[in-house]
């Protein structure tokens, strides 16, 4: 029956880059089977990480953690599922492109509140399913990979939960379309303890020092500083955006009362 309960959960929405012009220059069935095998092996993940698989929105997947079973763990689980699937994607568009098939790039949003899950839908049909703000953000945070240049970005919310054992560095300040409030949005860079795990270190710890510097008006501190990052990575998008930003108020000032916030209209 229709109903539902309150519940902290993790949402998860992927989405392939560039899906409308892969599935205008495909046939039909070739399409379908090679996105049918990329829907199997990250579908596959989320479970195995105990997830919930709530639909599949044509190449996109909506999951989410904590429903209907508990799942104390909630966000580190989803977090460790998203880096399994970008690590999956890496080995699975290297082999497709050895076979002349078109590789599956794809961005990743996670979100942790407060939301509605149950059944809804009608007395015709139901889906299990979750509402709420939350749902929104992460499905908006997917979509924000493109501006940043990033894989898998996160809310605070989500982030503030796991950065013990996770690597995350901050990104932006954003005010979300429909909403009134600005939300912090964090890029997750990999598990710590992992044979990468010094580098993601300062790379993480690096960012922040810029981004505050940046929040400071300290605009010579925080050039170096990102030039120091970009050492370290080089090309990396979103120390390079955020240096664009620096030059930028340097040479005009952002108004009183300036907090970093920037606006993310599009979903």
């Amino acid at each position: 029956k229709v109903g539902g309960e309150r519940r902290e959960l993790t949402l998860f929405f992927s989405d392939i880059e560039g899906f409308t012009t892969l599935a205008e220059s495909m046939p039909a069935e070739s399409l379908l089977s090679h996105v049918g095998e990329y829907l199997d092996e990250l579908t596959r993940i989320v479970m195995e990480e105990r997830g919930t698989v709530d639909k599949f929105i044509g190449d996109a997947i909506m999951s989410f953690w904590n429903a209907p079973h508990p799942e104390p763990d909630h966000a580190a689980a989803a977090c460790r599922a998203a880096l399994r699937c970008q690590r999956r994607l890496d080995a699975l568009n290297a082999k497709w492109s050895a076979e002349g098939k078109v590789p599956l790039p794809t961005r990743i949003g996670l979100a942790t509140g407060e939301v509605i899950v149950g059944n809804v839908g009608s007395s015709e049909r139901l889906n299990y399913t979750a509402l709420g703000d939350t749902v929104n953000l992460a499905a908006r945070l997917e979509g924000a990979n493109k501006r940043y240049g990033t894989r898998v970005l996160l809310a605070a919310t989500t982030a503030d939960l796991v950065r013990d054992r996770f690597h995350v560095r901050p990104v932006d300040l954003v005010a979300v379309k429909g909403k009134s409030s600005a939300v912090r949005v964090c890029e997750l860079l990999g598990e710590k303890g992992g044979e990468d795990d010094a580098r993601l270190a300062v790379v993480a710890e690096r960012t922040q020092d810029a981004y505050d510097l940046f929040l400071k008006r300290e605009w010579d501190l925080a050039d170096a500083t990102l030039h120091d990052l970009l050492e370290l990575v080089p090309g990396d998008p979103v120390a390079m955006r955020l240096l664009s930003l620096v030059e930028t108020f340097r040479h005009t000032p952002p108004p009183d009362g300036w907090d970093g916030t920037s606006r993310l209209d599009a979903k």
